[in-house]
C-alpha cells in the first residue's frame, strides 16, 4: 500500500535530571506510519511508558530505549530511539577566601555553602603547597595551619545518583603572628 509512511521517532535524546516531580516526563510520539494506532515500549522498567502516547516517567538517571510499533493489517512497522537522563548539577559553592593569622595546629572547617545535597560533608584539597601551610585531617574535612603563606584549596561536595559532584577553589591566607615578649616579674 502507497499509503504507508515510514514511522519516525527521530534522533536519539539526551535530557537532564529535573528535582522537580513535575518535570519528569518526556514525551515524543511517533510521526509517518498509516495513521493507525501505534504503541508505545519501554526497556527498562526504570523508566514506565504510557503505551499509548509515548510519555516517559523517570525517577533517576540513567537511560531506556523506547520504541514505537503500528500493526495495520497483518503488517507492522517499528522505530525507536534512546532515551538518555543525566544527572543535574548541584548549585555552586560559595566559599569566600580565607585569611588567617599563625597560630600552630590551628584546625579549622571552612564554611561552605551551596550545593544541592543535604547532609553531605563537604571534603578538601589542597594545590601545590611548598612551604607547607596546611595540611589535612585523614577524612579531608578539617584544615590545620602549620606555616605561613598562601595556597589555593579546593572544596567538594560529593554528589548522588541524581546530581554530579561540585567543587569550588578559594585561597587560604596564613599571615604571620605578631610577635610578642612575656613580660615577667623583675626583681
Amino acid at each position: 500500500n502507497s499509503s504507508q509512511q515510514p514511522l519516525s521517532l527521530g534522533e536519539d535524546v539526551t535530557i537532564t535530571w529535573s528535582p522537580e516531580l513535575s518535570n519528569r516526563f518526556y514525551q515524543r510520539e511517533a510521526t509517518g506510519g498509516r495513521g493507525t494506532l501505534i504503541s508505545y515500549q519501554s526497556f527498562d522498567p526504570k523508566f514506565p511508558i504510557d503505551m499509548h502516547n509515548g510519555r516517559v516517567t523517570y525517577t533517576n538517571p540513567g537511560s531506556t530505549v523506547i520504541r514505537a510499533t503500528e500493526r495495520a493489517n497483518y503488517v507492522s512497522q517499528t522505530t525507536q530511539y534512546t532515551l538518555t537522563v543525566v544527572k543535574a548539577d548541584q548549585e555552586p559553592l560559595v566559599i569566600d577566601n580565607i585569611t588567617k593569622t599563625f597560630a600552630p595546629d590551628l584546625a579549622f572547617k571552612p564554611t561552605v555553602s551551596g550545593g544541592r545535597i543535604e547532609n553531605k560533608q563537604v571534603t578538601f584539597e589542597k594545590g601545590y603547597d611548598p612551604d607547607g601551610i596546611v595540611s589535612l585531617d585523614n577524612d579531608r574535612t578539617m584544615l590545620k595551619i602549620t606555616g605561613t603563606g598562601r595556597v589555593l584549596i579546593r572544596a567538594t561536595k560529593a554528589g548522588n545518583v541524581d546530581y554530579n559532584d561540585v567543587s569550588r577553589f578559594f585561597w587560604l591566607t596564613v599571615n604571620k603572628a605578631k610577635p610578642w615578649i612575656k613580660i615577667g616579674k623583675l626583681n
